[in-house]
């Protein structure tokens, strides 16, 4: 797991925005930029997945 930064931080918080906020983009920007030093967004790289098929 690592923490991120500055711009890619920023895209994460726009993309969800996006996702799940779409009537409220403005709205949603300007918490974003408000809220920034007290948001952490952490990555979390998938070293290993397996699943199980139906066949």
């Amino acid at each position: 797991m690592v923490e991120v930064f500055d711009d890619e931080k920023n895209t994460v918080l726009l993309e969800i925005l996006n996702k799940y906020s779409t009537d409220y983009i403005e709205k949603g920007k300007e918490y974003i930029k408000n809220a920034s030093k007290a948001t952490k967004v952490i990555k979390i790289n998938i070293e290993h997945i397996s699943g199980k098929a139906r066949k």
